[in-house]
């Protein structure tokens, strides 16, 4: 009877200790390896910790795209700012002082162009007066003749060379 217990004993004790090995070593910083599905495990672990780290990738990935977008924005709204600043100081700075100027400066030179103060500017008279004071030559004038006279009658008035000098920038008038 004495040996069949002890046998049943170390049965059990050999039983017990397969079952405790996995958890001693593991305790004792072994792997798990050796136990039948310590290995699965372990590769289950490993699959889902890269496929973390590649999630976390792909995270700072979008991140950064999306830091990059916020900042182009930023960077097209500051030049729509500035552009509109631009364009308002452009406005501030055509003030009714400078319509006035305007309206004078285009009375003295309609008053030096009508040679023949009947109230229209003619062709002949325009050509006369661009020829010599700048130069120009005819074609050229008569081209800015036919862009300055909108009612199209043969003879600019003073409102039509106030339209010209208000709307028109200099340059595109030759």
């Amino acid at each position: 009877e004495k040996l069949t217990s002890t046998t049943t004993a170390t049965t059990t004790t050999t039983t017990a200790s397969t079952v405790v090995a996995p958890k001693k070593q593991k305790e004792e910083g072994k792997s798990v390896v050796g136990h039948p599905k310590g290995a699965r495990f372990a590769a289950k672990m490993r699959r889902v910790a890269n496929k973390r780290r590649e999630e976390a990738k792909e995270e700072r990935k979008k991140r950064r795209i999306a830091q990059a977008k916020a900042k182009q924005q930023q960077t097209q709204k500051k030049k729509k700012k500035t552009f509109q600043k631009k364009k308002e100081r452009k406005q501030k700075v055509a003030s009714p002082s400078d319509d006035v100027y305007n309206r004078i400066m285009v009375d003295m030179m309609f008053d030096l162009i009508d040679t023949n103060n009947d109230g229209g500017i003619t062709n002949d008279e325009l050509v006369t007066y661009l020829q010599e004071e700048a130069g120009i030559d005819n074609e050229s004038i008569r081209y800015l003749f036919t862009a300055l006279d909108t009612n199209v009658d043969g003879s600019l008035s003073r409102e039509e060379l106030q339209f010209a000098f208000t709307n028109y920038e200099t340059p595109a008038l030759y």
